[in-house]
């Protein structure tokens, strides 16, 4: 039978085996061990670039929300104008003060 091996052909088969089992083993430690080294490190940069976007996404997501140099100016020009108003509203309010204290005064003057 062409497929059967005989006594001392599967000895020798055997033999050959045990003699290419050792250096393939350790060939195939060995690219593994490469393998891992060189995948590793890209793993973890991948994971850190994977942390670094998301957030700059959140970075960017929040600076969309601020608002721009045109609107910061225009925001600026309304405090100071409300500054304006606020002092103009102080002078009125500090004469109608005025105006009560002399009226109560008279009043008081006239109560004796």
């Amino acid at each position: 039978m062409p497929g059967i091996l005989r006594g001392g052909e599967a000895r020798q088969m055997m033999e050959e085996l045990r003699i290419w089992a050792g250096p393939a083993a350790a060939l195939l430690s060995m690219a593994t061990a490469v393998w891992v080294l060189l995948t590793s490190p890209t793993k973890a940069v991948s994971s850190r670039v994977d942390d670094i976007s998301v957030r700059l996404a959140k970075v960017e997501n929040d600076l969309a929300h601020l608002p721009d140099t045109e609107t910061f100016h225009q925001l600026a020009l309304s405090v100071s104008e409300m500054r304006g108003d606020l002092k103009a509203l102080t002078a009125h309010v500090e004469s109608a003060a005025a105006t009560s204290d002399r009226l109560e005064q008279w009043l008081l003057k006239q109560g004796k």
